[in-house]
Formats: structure tokens, sequence, C-alpha cells
């Protein structure tokens, strides 16, 4: 589905075991701007994130501080000026949804800035419900579908559940959305080759989230903390990225502190994610970190978190701290049970069998 993304590593670093410090898409791009996990920024809640702390140093005011032109150019929604990520940029514009409509933008801001250094961010919800991608992409894995399941409906409440054959066409609809990416961005990178732009930059390209397709029995994202939503793609490629497949286990956390080290920026901030540079040159073994997600919906209320290893994952459904009669596991006295779930994802990385009462002492 993605054959120009796949190739573009080979120009550089692909991290193969990444996990997104949350499962929707603020609280995960707050961590990667800050690097900091979600209860240290305290965006998490769906419906009731608020704004981020405008005295977090994030990654546009430390690039500033070094001479760096800064611009993001987003799909909106969530990743609009509103939850104040994107403050300290010196140019933010979102006009639509998806990558194609803010790169006449994109182009604009890089003609304008000569040769003084620049931090540029394009964001869009290209790969994303609704799956409706354009001609010829709607139809390009799609087969010979030939029944009426409404696909604009997928997900949304009152909408059939689909069954197998229309579960695979809109599986086909989101593949035909990541080609789209894939073409659109390698587009990007191959305008910016022949502006001479590319060999002279570091790239990340990175996911924020997953979407599950009833693999745990439900649609979207945001409500838990399977791989299917917090997996992510970590892809690096500068003058200074040898090339490599990294196997260590890491997350876009990590972002941050990275980009820092290449870029040779010292700083006394305390992150909780890591310079992961140690990791572009492979050792005998994969190393392995625990690596942390949180998600949460602020109506149930709920309040998910992971924990990750290469071969273990962890979930627990942590006290909410508020009472409330649609929570089974709410108790009479507004507690909570712990709920917790345990997984060997070296036998079992579908997530399917919980060893909780297997391995207590893990």
């Amino acid at each position: 589905t993605s054959p120009r993304l796949h190739a573009f590593p080979r120009r550089g670093a692909l991290f193969l075991n990444c996990t997104s410090p949350s499962a929707w898409t603020i609280p995960s791009h707050m961590s990667i701007f800050t690097g900091l996990e979600p209860p240290a920024h305290r965006c998490i809640y769906y419906r009731d994130v608020g704004r981020i702390n405008p005295e977090f140093v994030t990654m546009q005011r430390i690039l500033s501080r070094h001479g760096f032109r800064t611009g993001a150019f987003t799909g909106g929604g969530y990743m609009s000026e509103r939850y104040g990520l994107f403050a300290g940029f010196d140019t933010y514009s979102s006009k639509g949804k998806y990558f194609q409509q803010n790169l006449p933008d994109v182009w604009k801001w890089i003609a304008t800035g000569g040769e003084e250094p620049m931090f540029l961010f394009v964001h869009g919800f290209d790969a994303h419900k609704m799956y409706w991608p354009p001609a010829p992409y709607r139809t390009l894995f799609a087969g010979n579908y030939q029944t009426r399941y409404p696909a604009k409906r997928f997900c949304k409440p009152g909408a059939p559940k689909p069954g197998p054959l229309d579960l695979e066409y809109i599986v086909s609809l989101y593949d035909g959305e990541i080609r789209w990416v894939d073409d659109t961005i390698a587009g990007f990178l191959d305008a910016l080759e022949q502006r001479g732009i590319l060999e002279e930059s570091l790239v990340i390209i990175t996911t924020d989230h997953g979407d599950e397709f009833f693999d745990h029995g439900r649609c979207d994202h945001i409500h838990s903390l399977y791989d299917e939503l917090v997996r992510a793609a970590w892809i690096m490629v500068g003058p200074s990225i040898p090339q490599v497949v990294v196997r260590d286990h890491v997350g876009t956390l990590d972002i941050l502190p990275t980009v820092l080290e290449v870029l040779g920026i010292e700083s006394d901030l305390s992150f909780q994610g890591v310079s992961r540079v140690n990791a572009l040159t492979p050792g005998d073994e994969p190393r392995d970190a625990d690596v942390f997600s949180f998600t949460g919906m602020s109506g149930a209320p709920y309040h998910l978190s992971s924990v990750r290893t290469l071969r273990w994952k962890l979930i627990t459904d942590l006290p909410c701290g508020r009472k409330n009669k649609h929570c089974p596991l709410c108790l009479e006295d507004g507690h909570k049970q712990v709920d917790m779930k345990l997984f060997d994802l070296q036998s079992d990385p579908g997530e399917q069998y919980n060893l909780i009462v297997e391995y207590p002492e893990l």
C-alpha cells in the first residue's frame, strides 16, 4: 500500500518497533513536540482535552531560539491553534484536512525563506475516518466488491455493523487512503530533492495513532491501547543518518531529544523521551525499553494506561477518580476495580490472550 514510503528509509533509518504515547491526535502530538508523556502535559481526555500549558518548551521554541524559522501547516480540527500546541511557530496555517490542500502554502513559505534554516511541520488527516479517498484510490484495493454497505457511515452511531466482506471493503478504502498519502508525500519529497533542499534536510515521517477495524470488537481509535492503535511509524533520513533498520524498542516521545542531538543542540530541559541516536548503531540484540501510552474519555469516564516492551504489553484500566453510574468497574463508594490485561507479544502479537492470571508477578 505504500511503496514509496517503504523505499524512503533505504536512505536513512527505519524504526521498526515504535510506540505512540496515546491512541488519539492531541496527546500524541503534544508528546512529540514536548518530549513529555501525557500525564505530564495533562492533555489526555477526549472532549475534555484543554490547552497545553504555555510554559512548556516545545520543539518549535527550541529551534526558533537557535535561528530556525518555523512553520506549521496542518489539517485543522484537533490540530488547530486553539489547543495551544502551535504557539511559538512563526507561521501557522490550515487550508483544509488534507496534505494537498496545504501544500501550495507550504511551497510559498519555503520560497520566502532564502538561506535561513527552517523547521517545517506538515500534517494531514488523509489516512483517517471517514474512509473515502479520491479516485482512483477508492477502487485501487477494492477488488470485485458488489454489496451496498454505506461506507461513509462506518463506525458512526447507528451505522450497521459490517459483515466480513463489508469490512474487507472498508479496509480497502483505508488502504486507498494510505496509497494516496504515499503518492502525495513522495511527490513532495521529489520536489524537495529537485530544488536541492532534501539533501540538506533532516526529514522525519511519523504517525500519531492507528485505527481499529474490529480487531478487538470495536472500530475507530481513542478507546483502547492495543497495538493497532499505538504502534507508530518513524522514518528518519538526513545527511548524518546512516542506512539502518533499527529494531530497538522506541517511542515517538523520543523524537524531540533525538532531533536535538542530531542537530547538535544542547538543552538543559528534562525530557521523558530519550535520544535514540545510539540506536543508529545497532548492537547484537535489539535494546529494549518500557514505553508508556495513555488515553481516556472524559464523558465515560475511563483512563487507560499501558506499558510495552519488545515482548510484553500490560494494559490497565485505572481508577478515574470520578463516580459514574454507567461505569461497570465503579464500586458503590466511587472507587474502581483495576482491570489488567497482560499479553505475550512474541506468541500473541494480536493481543488476544490475557495472561494476567498466569503471570501475576510479572
